[in-house]
C-alpha cells in the first residue's frame, strides 16, 4: 500500500526504410542523436534503449546507433525488426 512508483523508463529509437532516426517519436539528425540520448538519459530514470529498425535498414546503420547509445552509458538495449514506413514526422530542429 505504500510502495514508491517505478520512474524507470523506455527510450525508443526507430529507423524507418529511408534510415532516418525518430527518437521518442520526432526524426533527429544522424550527428545530433548521441546529444539527445544523453540528455534524456540524464533527465530521466531510465531502463533500457528499444532499438527499432526496418527490415530493411542496413545492420551498420543499427550498430551505429547502439554505439552512440553506449558512448553516453546506456547499458541495457533490446533491438526489434519490423516494417517501417518513412514518414513526414517533425525533424527535431538543432539548436
Amino acid at each position: 500500500a505504500s510502495g514508491t512508483q517505478s520512474s524507470d523508463k523506455t527510450l525508443e529509437i526507430q529507423i524507418d526504410k529511408a534510415g532516418n532516426l525518430h527518437f521518442q517519436g520526432r526524426i533527429v539528425p544522424t550527428d545530433r542523436l548521441q546529444e539527445r540520448i544523453k540528455a534524456a538519459v540524464g533527465a530521466v530514470s531510465m531502463k533500457a534503449l528499444q532499438i527499432t529498425a526496418d527490415k530493411d535498414v542496413p545492420f551498420d546503420k543499427v550498430v551505429f546507433v547502439m554505439d552512440a547509445a553506449r558512448q553516453v552509458g546506456v547499458q541495457k538495449m533490446s533491438i526489434g525488426v519490423k516494417r517501417i514506413q518513412a514518414s513526414g514526422a517533425r525533424q527535431v530542429s538543432s539548436r
